[in-house]
């Protein structure tokens, strides 16, 4: 069973973001690459990751879904953020425009999407070979090098938008999204039995039984083909059902959690309802370049 400490979403707190309906609207007239024929950004997967025993799930879910966007819009990447740069300038973002000498040191309590978001657009992105992620709280709470901002990537041009939407609503708003090849990721709460989940699908939240926060990228939501077609390969449960989400839980390499493959199946009636929080499309993420 992955640590407690192995969580650290925490939940935004109020602001404005924009809406995701206006986002695919747009998408949808201003694209190039056509829609896909079904709410799935499974085939354009990387390497798995291992998120480990500290609380950079926030990193590990945007890493991912940067990853997912540049395959899925045919921009020929096949490299990973830096989830310890992400989760440290996220976490550092949130006392800017602070006196340093105010700044109290960092610890490993997780990170606002907001604040992520805002820390990726002012500090770019590093790939993970020039700032390597470690499983180590000691070592994610260290500044990456002043070498390491120096070569970062510009991302003033990312977007997301959030989905603010509930219940079956917001199940087809995620799913809108990925068909228009643009990827999803979203905070939630959870239980011990999250903690514990060997394929089983999840329909429920025990609100008596609450570990933390956690975030994690969307690869699909179901429907009855996607059912067929992924159902043998990836070991899903047999009780799983159209409009049920498919997930990526970056904990050990695919054989400590969920399916063989690592992977989780949500209820979308728990996906629309109040303990998932958070959900972000990622409407642009430019192709890694060197900042001038």
């Amino acid at each position: 069973m992955p640590p407690k400490f192995a969580l650290g979403w925490r939940k935004d707190r109020p602001g404005e973001d924009m809406p995701a309906h206006h986002l695919v609207r747009a998408v949808q007239h201003a694209k190039e690459v056509a829609p896909l024929p079904n709410a799935s950004l499974l085939s354009f997967r990387g390497d798995r990751q291992n998120q480990g025993g500290v609380g950079a799930c926030w990193a590990f879910a945007r890493s991912r879904a940067f990853q997912l966007y540049w395959q899925a819009n045919g921009m020929g990447i096949n490299v990973n953020a830096s989830q310890r740069k992400l989760y440290y300038d996220g976490r550092l973002q949130e006392y800017a425009g602070q006196d340093p000498e105010t700044v109290p040191p960092l610890t490993d309590t997780g990170t606002e999407p907001r604040m992520g978001d805002a820390a990726v657009r002012k500090l770019g992105i590093s790939l993970i070979e020039d700032c390597p992620y470690v499983d180590s709280v000691k070592a994610n709470n260290v500044q990456p090098p002043p070498a390491i901002y120096e070569k970062a990537y510009d991302s003033t041009g990312m977007k997301s938008a959030v989905i603010t939407d509930v219940g079956s609503a917001r199940v087809q708003l995620a799913a809108s999204s990925l068909i228009h090849r643009l990827p999803v990721e979203f905070g939630m709460q959870v239980d011990s039995a999250f903690l514990d989940n060997h394929g089983e699908r999840i329909t429920k939240i025990d609100g008596n039984r609450i570990e933390g926060g956690h975030m994690l990228a969307m690869l699909a939501v179901l429907d009855e083909q996607l059912l067929q077609d992924l159902g043998n390969m990836l070991g899903l449960p047999e009780d799983a059902q159209p409009d049920d989400v498919l997930f990526d839980n970056w904990w050990g390499l695919g054989d400590s959690w969920g399916t063989k493959h690592g992977y989780g199946v949500m209820a979308g009636s728990l996906f629309g309802s109040n303990w998932i929080a958070d959900i972000r499309s990622i409407q642009a993420a430019p192709l890694p370049r060197k900042a001038a």
